[in-house]
């Protein structure tokens, strides 16, 4: 079993190829740890690295005016500022194989959140048992107005929606899902948060950050930015492709001017499942080439937006 990487460690970029290696070859069908399979001996590593990481976050007061950000599964993170916390595209664990929620994560989630924000619901984003739990308890879920009605309780958002929290808000806009043609279809919102000082930040989920505009007169602190490419003219061989996903990031660069970007969804299980590479080689080749600052994080592990 390989060591489940850190980003702190001086080894990281080696460990992620090595860990993402490591999945590929090991997690596919008939192989020894088949995700299909309980026990899963990689879920295990992810598992207890976010157990202590969420508690470690819990207990971690957010810095004066900035956002303390826990990485989770996937593209879902939790979000602290001052005494709020909010869930964005959390998956307690991942339910495509049938594992039990052993750590409870479900309700240890919903019962320390105060928000959670859904962008789609593809099941590596949304999880409708943890929409249960946050609804029992009365924790308020947001996800698009076409979406939100097939889930009891949840409430709907449409473009600049606006949702207030004491310090904070929390906008939504209607966007295009990556690899589609048209907006209707996937409902999607992205969302951008902004605190009463002006620090703020954009979620894309799965929004292809080459078909949006942006509206409002500030630049972007950071941006969480899905994996690879967000559509064919920027994926290597491909008979549409025009550019490489440098030039998909310039576009997004040249419009919200963000000062940092967070890479999201490298290594999703169920994409190496059925084939795909955990992609950490091209996570890498980002953090090395971007003129912007730009990070990957291990699930579990926390850090600050400045």
């Amino acid at each position: 079993m390989v060591t489940f990487p850190s980003s702190e460690s001086k080894s990281y970029f080696s460990d992620l190829l090595k860990f993402g290696e490591f999945i590929e070859n090991t997690s596919r069908s008939g192989n020894e740890n088949d995700f299909i399979k309980w026990p899963n001996e990689i879920w295990k590593l992810y598992e207890k690295n976010m157990y202590s990481g969420f508690l470690k976050f819990l207990e971690t007061p957010a810095p004066n005016d900035k956002f303390l950000v826990l990485q989770w599964y996937n593209s879902g993170v939790f979000v602290k500022f001052g005494n709020k916390i909010i869930g964005f595209d959390i998956l307690p664990v991942p339910r495509y194989y049938g594992w039990p929620d052993e750590k409870g994560f479900t309700e240890l989630i919903a019962s320390n959140i105060d928000s959670l924000f859904i962008t789609h619901d593809h099941r590596d984003h949304c999880d409708p048992l943890l929409i249960k739990a946050c609804c029992e308890r009365s924790i308020p879920v947001y996800m698009h107005e076409k979406s939100a009605s097939d889930f009891a309780g949840v409430f709907p958002l449409g473009n600049n929606s606006i949702i207030n929290f004491d310090s904070f808000t929390i906008s939504s806009c209607k966007a295009c899902h990556v690899w589609r043609d048209d907006i209707s279809d996937v409902n999607l919102c992205y969302f951008r948060v902004v605190s009463t000082n002006g620090s703020n930040f954009v979620f894309f989920g799965d929004a292809d950050y080459t078909k949006v505009t942006r509206d409002y007169s500030e630049a972007a602190d950071t941006v969480f930015i899905t994996w690879r490419n967000p559509n064919s003219k920027y994926e290597d061989q491909s008979p549409d492709q025009v550019g490489n996903t440098f030039d998909a990031i310039k576009l997004m660069t040249n419009m919200f001017k963000p000062k940092r970007i967070v890479l999201e969804h490298y290594g999703e299980f169920d994409h190496i499942y059925k084939g795909f590479g955990a992609s950490y080689d091209h996570a890498i080749k980002l953090i090395e080439n971007l003129g912007t600052q730009t990070s990957i994080y291990m699930p579990g592990e926390q850090f600050v937006l400045s």
